[in-house]
């Protein structure tokens, strides 16, 4: 199953209840099961200015394990499928380079990060925030308040899916882009504390 047709209900908190099984509400954080990804479940959050993240769990069985997901109505000039080299910083910390791709939502465009394992987890929260690069500006500088919480409660919400499950979770590869290439950046966009770009599409061409 493509990504894209997973990710596909990732719009924003809000509109979360009328797709998936509510798991908790955790302040403004929304822990849910999501039907379009086999039930595996989800932590999102939205932002003034329209910004909307997601962290969640690919089924059991698929090619990545979780996925991190960053979107704004604005970011129109993103294409679906397309690969971007941009890193993630939290708090002033490691940098992650990255390779995102596009990913069309109702109402709104997003880059989607995969991960292999739970070592990004581990360090989101324990951190206050998370900035997006991409061609050495930072585009997004988010707030991760209530994200400890939020995730132990996705991570409660896994479980309990995974136990309802007659076969253990397993399910078919949800992500043919797995092991795409890409180089880190260059540059530092990070350094000095970064400096977001002013236009509201950082991604136009």
């Amino acid at each position: 199953m493509a990504v894209l047709g997973l990710l596909v209900a990732a719009g924003a908190a809000s509109a979360e209840e009328g797709r998936s099984n509510i798991w908790k509400e955790v302040n403004a954080w929304t822990v849910g099961s999501d039907p379009s990804l086999g039930g595996s479940c989800y932590a999102a959050t939205s932002y003034d200015g329209g910004m909307i993240l997601r962290i969640g769990f690919y089924p059991r069985g698929s090619a990545n394990l979780a996925f991190l997901s960053i979107g704004n109505a604005d970011w129109k000039s993103i294409e679906p499928q397309r690969e971007y080299d941009v890193a993630l910083q939290l708090d002033r910390g490691r940098q992650w380079p990255a390779v995102a791709f596009g990913v069309d939502l109702t109402g709104s465009k997003a880059l989607v990060v995969n991960f292999s394992n739970t070592d990004f987890f581990t360090e989101f929260v324990r951190k206050n925030t998370l900035a997006l690069a991409f061609e050495g500006r930072v585009v997004a500088s988010l707030s991760l308040r209530d994200s400890m919480k939020a995730v132990s409660e996705m991570f409660k919400c896994q479980e309990a899916v995974i136990a309802l499950m007659p076969n253990g979770g397993q399910g078919a590869a949800a992500d043919p882009f797995a092991g795409a290439g890409g180089n880190a950046p260059n540059n530092d966009p990070f350094a000095g504390g970064g400096q977001t770009k002013s236009s509201k599409d950082p991604f136009a061409m």
